[in-house]
């Protein structure tokens, strides 16, 4: 044959599973009795999410004629299955968990029916619960992975320690080996293999904590944050086990699933940055003692250009020194100047699916990438997926995570200069002053013995950006024939300061120093001074 001359235009061809097959197995297990309900179901979801709680679910199922009465109750395992396939050809549980409630209920349309929610935490042998029970434990620079499986004590019959988080929990500890992307039931190791495992990026950091009356629940969430990991809970019907899956934040791809255009994509619900969810400038106060404030400013100028200047103002009463206060407002500016992009995208096809893996997303012109799926609802009723996701994990310094009191804001009266930065001396360290016939004892600043006037001068204090006006508070006695220096520029200049009021620089520099005289008053009592605040901007 001639050679044509049409050009040939190649393409993708995309080739869904086939949606038409998909079901589902719905099994209540009773007295040691299977109840499977499938053909009674009216409607129900589930709920998968990872670290922040912990999975669901709620499902109708029809009691036409008392046929369910008395027949379940709290504490039953529930069995799903569900894939794309006949519904006889089910045969791996995709989700177990357990009741917690049961109710009854009746409509013209549906008629009598009941209503059964409950959870994915088991509960153990001992009558104890991940979610529930409350349990005392302490750890003391512990590696995050032994609070959970334990170290020393009696052992449950799952091989944790009583000394740890999963002891009488009914749950076994299982880690994702991120050298060789499987996962590594814990107490099975020996302990050079849990040596080599905690040696591994993710998985080296230590604890120190104590709790009192907490669930397991609230302490691995604890653990997660400090050591950026997400968990999740998972039955294996295979073993007939139940396990806590850890991992660290963002190290599975689920490279089976994925959401395409074309194939299993049916919304997008959006998806983008909410911009007013961002904070570019960051005003952190710490310590308040009186009218002693300690505080930090720290933004993000690229960020407040590109959009504009959006502040936060927190309290965290816990830190009381400087340079823990500066990088916690760093850590929190690195968390909050740009907004995450995310949504909710609805799909169906992922059978395989786990809370916290990352699949791949293909849909032009919004999204193409790997993209981690922090939570989903399953709709049972049409087997669809609603996804929620996000373009890249939070990320915030460990030794923070536990550390914050949300939107305390600074009151005008307690910063009526708006001063963005306070610093508080509070004489705990003697090494932090020169001393001039002056001591410090007791954490309070006073005249040496035998002496009437005498000086101390604070060490350098770098600011971030050149320092113009600043304030001075103190918390003293017998004070009032005093005076007080102040530098900005490292002591090359001293200019004279007055409690309480602004003061304007001449001179201009950001390396900040303080000079007490301290002059004993007519009452021959020596002057003392607890702390000193040196707001500034």
């Amino acid at each position: 044959m001639p050679r044509g001359t049409d050009i040939k235009k190649r393409g993708f061809i995309p080739i869904p599973k086939d949606m038409d097959k998909g079901s589902w197995k719905i099994e209540i297990i009773s007295n040691e009795i299977t109840y499977d309900v499938t053909d009674d179901f009216i409607g129900g979801s589930i709920d998968r999410v990872a670290t922040v709680g912990l999975s669901n679910f709620s499902i109708d199922i029809d009691n036409t004629e008392g046929k369910y009465k008395d027949k379940f109750s709290e504490g039953n395992p529930l069995n799903l299955y569900y894939n794309y396939k006949v519904k006889s050809k089910l045969t791996t549980i995709r989700f177990r968990g357990y009741i917690d409630g049961i109710f009854d209920n009746f409509d013209l349309g549906s008629g009598f029916f009941i209503s059964i929610e409950g959870r994915d935490a088991p509960k153990s042998s001992t009558n104890e619960h991940f979610g529930d029970t409350h349990i005392t434990l302490q750890f003391t620079a512990r590696n995050n992975l032994d609070c959970w499986f334990g170290a020393v004590g009696e052992v449950d019959s799952n091989g944790n320690y009583s000394d740890g988080i999963l002891y009488n929990s009914g749950i076994i500890l299982k880690v994702y080996d991120t050298s060789d992307d499987t996962w590594k039931v814990y107490k099975d190791l020996t302990a050079e293999q849990k040596t080599t495992l905690k040696s591994q990026t993710g998985y080296t950091q230590n604890h120190t904590n104590t709790y009192v009356d907490k669930s397991r629940l609230a302490m691995s969430q604890e653990l997660a944050k400090e050591g950026d990991y997400d968990f999740r809970i998972y039955y294996d019907s295979d073993d007939l086990k139940t396990y806590l899956m850890v991992h660290p934040e963002n190290a599975i791809l689920n490279s089976v699933e994925h959401v395409t255009a074309g194939q299993n994509l049916t919304g997008i619900n959006r998806y983008g940055k909410d911009t007013t969810e961002e904070s570019n400038r960051i005003k952190e106060k710490g310590l308040i003692d009186g009218t002693i404030l300690l505080m930090r400013t720290k933004g993000d100028i690229i960020r407040q250009s590109a959009v504009w200047i959006k502040d936060k103002e927190e309290t965290t009463s816990s830190l009381t020194k400087d340079d823990e206060l500066s990088s916690k407002a760093t850590a929190r500016l690195n968390e909050l100047k740009e907004a995450l992009k995310k949504g909710t995208i609805n799909c169906c096809g992922l059978p395989t699916l786990q809370p916290a893996e990352k699949i791949s997303f293909n849909i032009p012109y919004i999204v193409n990438d790997n993209l981690k799926v922090k939570s989903f609802t399953i709709d049972l009723t049409a087997l669809e997926f609603n996804l929620n996701i996000q373009d890249k994990e939070i990320s915030f310094e460990r030794i923070f995570k536990d550390r914050i009191d949300e939107n305390i804001n600074v009151s005008p009266i307690s910063n009526p200069n708006g001063m963005r930065n306070f610093l508080v001396f509070d004489f705990l360290n003697v090494d932090d002053y020169i001393l001039i016939d002056a001591q410090i004892s007791g954490n309070v600043l006073s005249l040496a013995a035998n002496k009437t006037t005498g000086k101390c001068i604070t060490n350098l204090k770098l600011a971030d950006s050149n320092i113009t006006k600043c304030e001075l508070r103190i918390k003293a006695n017998q004070f009032w024939n005093c005076s007080y220096k102040i530098s900005n520029d490292n002591g090359a200049t001293w200019e004279s300061i007055l409690v309480g009021s602004l003061h304007i620089f001449s001179s201009t520099g950001n390396e900040l120093r303080l000079e007490i005289t301290l002059n004993q008053p007519t009452s021959g009592v020596s002057p003392e001074f607890d702390k000193l605040n040196v707001g500034y901007k």
